[in-house]
């Protein structure tokens, strides 16, 4: 369902910091 993390490894790393 969500799209690939692996290119959006630095947005996802921003979204772990905001949590």
């Amino acid at each position: 369902m969500l799209p690939p993390l692996m290119p959006i490894q630095p947005m996802t790393s921003e979204v772990e910091g905001i949590e």
